[in-house]
């Protein structure tokens, strides 16, 4: 990191060391120190896999714990790489200033949030996009709604729209929302979105 910081610095000398790493936070974990964003990683791996007691007993340092947390998000890992790969080659639904990628299910639905984050944090769409992914889970569809950048609609009540035609529920904010409805309201989506479109 240090090596690499400075090449950065000796190639635009304008760029504050800070602004490249920003804080690091510290924390001592099995007897190790380590950086509060890998254990962050590792936790939140274990939840999204459905796994939250693994998670809570690698915070209270269960030995035990150690080597399956870490075996863990390794996987957590490889299945976010399988699904970006689905994503690169399937077919999307785009139009101005939006794209929809239905994974049905190609992808996990605890995945799929991950997955829109990754892509609206990428340089594929230009600002401004709302980058909308789908996933099955039993009977239901998660969606994912995620904006390019820090300028466009207000995510939540776009799938507030939605909700109040489909039913369902909804959570999240202005640039990261998310919504569960019915599998049975998917053909009515796409009978809304034509009309729409029209």
């Amino acid at each position: 990191m240090k090596d690499l910081t400075t090449a950065i610095l000796l190639r635009n000398p304008k760029i504050k060391n800070k602004e490249l790493i920003g804080d690091i936070f510290l924390v001592k974990m099995f007897n190790k120190i380590e950086d509060a964003r890998d254990l962050s990683a590792i936790i939140n791996a274990c939840s999204r896999s459905g796994k939250p007691e693994l998670a809570l007993q690698y915070c209270l340092e269960i030995p035990s714990s150690k080597k399956d947390a870490e075996l863990t998000h390794i996987k957590y890992k490889q299945n976010i790489i399988t699904g970006l790969n689905f994503v690169s080659e399937t077919k999307k639904i785009e139009g101005k200033g939006f794209v929809i990628i239905n994974a049905q299910d190609n992808v996990k639905d605890t995945m799929i949030g991950t997955i829109a984050s990754i892509i609206s944090n990428s340089s594929i769409y230009e600002e401004g996009t709302i980058v909308i992914t789908m996933a099955y889970y039993n009977e239901k569809i998660k969606v994912s709604a995620r904006t390019v950048g820090r300028n466009g609609r207000n995510l939540k009540e776009l799938l507030e729209s939605i909700t109040n035609f489909t039913g369902g529920e909804i959570g999240g904010h202005e640039h990261a929302a998310g919504c569960i409805i019915s599998q049975e309201k998917e053909k009515d989506l796409e009978v809304k979105r034509g009309s729409a479109d029209e």
